[in-house]
């Protein structure tokens, strides 16, 4: 008889794979901050301390923070069965967090600096494809 895999097994497999690796840093990074307890559930204190740190020690950006909050959102359920949306009060310290925040936008070359640069010697296919990118 086949034995049937662990349901750590079954969750780790839900984890997106290709950045499985930045989800289990920013894991560790805070179960770090928190003194390495994995056992016992974080608490909404937990959280709060944590984002404020990234927030006044670290200057995290708004869009940083969401993301950060993104990935621990998705261990803490593997974990621990529950979403962080069960503490209002993170949310609402992320979204403070956002006001005032102005987001910086990449500016769209002109056709100018387009041809500009296919005037370049260098202006191979590949030279420009990796500079457009």
């Amino acid at each position: 008889m086949e034995e049937s895999p662990s349901v750590e097994d079954i969750l780790a497999s839900v984890a997106p794979n290709k950045s499985k690796t930045v989800y289990e840093r920013t894991w560790a990074d805070f179960l770090t901050f928190c003194g390495g307890q994995a056992e016992n559930a974080p608490t909404e204190y937990h959280y709060l301390k944590y984002f404020h740190h990234l927030r006044t020690k670290k200057e995290f950006k708004s869009s940083t923070l969401w993301s950060v909050y993104s990935r621990l959102n998705n261990s803490h359920q593997l974990h621990y069965g529950t979403r962080l949306q069960q503490w209002p009060r993170l949310t609402l310290l992320l979204k403070q967090y956002e006001s005032g925040y102005i987001r910086k936008v990449a500016k769209i070359f002109t056709p100018k600096q387009i041809h500009l640069t296919m005037q370049l010697d260098h202006a191979t296919t590949d030279w420009i494809l990796k500079k457009c990118a």
